[in-house]
């Protein structure tokens, strides 16, 4: 997977992110996703499952750069039209 990211008004692309996910439950549709986001001063990586509901719930699970020493969450919400919204909840 690759996307780019934007502020929230959806003008300016402040980073781009990168990731796979491995299928483990065929029939609940269920997958385990790392994705690491490349943003201005350093990257964030986060792990998550992702199942068909369109909200996820990412844990962040290391950094670099400016975001070397955060943990928290993530909170990533699909839409209809193949956009998304990214937050963070970020401690550090």
């Amino acid at each position: 997977m690759h996307d780019l990211v934007f502020t929230p008004d959806g003008r300016t692309q402040v980073g781009y992110d990168g990731g796979s996910c491995v299928i483990f439950d065929v029939a609940k549709s269920e997958e385990n996703c790392t994705v690491t986001f490349s943003l201005p001063g350093g990257d964030i990586t986060t792990q998550f499952l992702n199942s068909p509901p369109p909200a996820k719930t990412l844990a962040v699970t290391g950094g670099t750069g400016i975001y070397r020493n955060v943990r928290g969450q993530g909170k990533l919400v699909e839409s209809v039209n193949q956009t998304a919204t990214l937050s963070f909840d970020l401690i550090g």
